[in-house]
């Protein structure tokens, strides 16, 4: 039986983004380990039949000693299972991970990048020193025949291959992670009440959240039939945090509402009139994803991966341009004056969300790299 390790931080991004792919493995022979950072989750794991490791590894990955732990950590758990794919994915996993698989001579080797994190998106000399280091090492440890990667949007894939750090052969297009349209089925809009705009994620300055937020106050200044409304849980750990403090003073001060962590997605989006991710940079986001299989009309940033949500004639989301408070204000504001074009909007995302980002699509997309005979 072959096994598969998945390596993927934090644990509950594993379960929410590519547990159907592992059981899929799973329904196919494949033996399936995971291992991470964090152990919240585990224990659905172990229910599931997959195998779960824990990992020591920071989020700052500013300590050299820790740092040295975790990659002495990772050589020794690929050592003992002996994988026969290891499947990586964000940037530590792909660096550590991609390291330990080729010293152990692991036969196949799977990065996924879903975007390109924080360090590509931040201005400023510290930021600007990190990405080279980050690109050096990408190029030191990847630029490897045996070693494939999956991008989310063509716009990291032209990136990667231009800065030479991937080769276009190893390179594979899967959009996305999939949303399951029965779980998200189309639901007809409530227009009863306050125009109701949700921005539902991590809350980091790199999502937009700062501009959602000011967008929210000009709009409180000028009329009442709107509420903005952020879903999401506070990361503390990730350097583009936005604080709990800073999260109660909005709420105080009547900008937004903040309703916290959600498991409950499709019902969150479905109370959405229009969602909302003003992002700096992403994969494809599994929220516009999910929003365009639920029918919601979408405001989101011409940037890459976000901009990979429209259809092919532009008809269910409004781009705006990123880190800029009034081209999001003036969007959310066509959107919220005019109810039918939510409706086609919506209609349309629904129709694009069927077509292309089906979770079958995915998972099927996904084990043919594995299978694929001249991978292995």
């Amino acid at each position: 039986m072959k096994k598969i390790l998945f390596f993927v931080n934090p644990l509950a991004f594993f379960i929410s983004h590519r547990l159907p792919i592992a059981r899929k493995a799973i329904e196919l022979g494949y033996e399936v380990h995971v291992a991470s950072g964090t152990t919240e989750g585990k224990d659905l794991l172990l229910e599931e039949g997959i195998g779960f490791h824990y990992i020591p590894l920071s989020r700052s990955g500013m300590h050299m000693l820790e740092e040295l732990k975790s990659i002495f950590s990772i050589f020794r758990l690929y050592k003992r299972l002996s994988p026969d794919i290891v499947h990586h994915v964000t940037i530590k996993p792909i660096l550590y991970g991609t390291l330990a698989a080729r010293m152990n001579r692991i036969p196949l080797i799977v990065n996924a990048f879903t975007g390109l994190g924080y360090i590509f998106t931040q201005k400023g000399f510290i930021s600007y020193v990190r990405r080279l280091i980050v690109i050096g090492l990408y190029k030191l440890i990847l630029k490897k025949d045996g070693i494939l990667s999956i991008f989310q949007n063509m716009d990291d894939m032209r990136y990667m291959s231009s800065l030479n750090i991937i080769k276009k052969k190893n390179s594979f297009l899967i959009r996305g992670s999939g949303v399951d349209l029965e779980k998200f089925s189309y639901v007809e809009e409530d227009n009863n009440g306050p125009c109701r705009v949700i921005l539902a994620s991590r809350l980091l300055r790199d999502k937009g959240v700062l501009e959602f937020v000011e967008a929210a106050l000009l709009l409180k200044n000028k009329r009442a039939d709107v509420r903005m409304i952020l879903v999401g849980e506070v990361d503390e750990g990730n350097p583009s945090a936005i604080s709990r403090t800073e999260l109660e003073s909005w709420v105080k001060e009547g900008r937004v509402e903040w309703w916290g962590y959600r498991s409950d997605m499709n019902t969150v989006l479905a109370s959405a009139n229009i969602v909302c991710l003003p992002s700096y940079r992403e994969g494809l986001p599994k929220v516009l994803i999910e929003a365009c299989a639920i029918g919601r009309a979408i405001v989101t940033t011409d940037v890459p991966g976000c901009r990979e949500i429209l259809s092919n004639n532009h008809s269910n989301a409004l781009l705006v341009e990123s880190r800029r408070v009034l081209p999001l204000l003036d969007a959310i504001e066509v959107l919220v004056d005019d109810f039918n074009l939510r409706v086609s909007m919506g209609l349309a995302g629904r129709k694009l969300a069927e077509e292309e980002f089906s979770i079958c699509k995915v998972v099927s997309e996904t084990v043919k790299i594995y299978q694929s005979s001249n991978s292995i």
